[in-house]
């Protein structure tokens, strides 16, 4: 299974709910894409339990498309795991 973490503005009082959430992600072997403008906010703060993969603007994963906009979409051909 994989799922799209998508956040705007990450919140200081959010941290342990976040970090409950890739830890929750792991235990259960889990794979996670972070929206990459939220991933640049929190990645200092949160300790990733396994690799994560980053998208910005569109994101194909098994053959489902997601398309992320903030104003025009700007494409990506492929997650960049970090």
């Amino acid at each position: 299974m994989q799922v799209i973490i998508f956040g705007k503005q990450y919140k200081r009082q959010d941290l342990p709910y976040i970090q409950q959430l890739f830890n929750c992600l792991h235990q259960q072997g889990i794979a996670a894409y972070v929206y990459q403008p939220y991933f640049n906010q929190i990645k200092e703060d949160i300790h990733f339990p396994r690799e994560v993969g980053v998208f910005e603007g569109d994101l194909v994963l098994d053959g489902v498309g997601v398309r992320v906009r903030e104003s025009d979409p700007v494409p990506v051909p492929e997650a960049v795991v970090v």
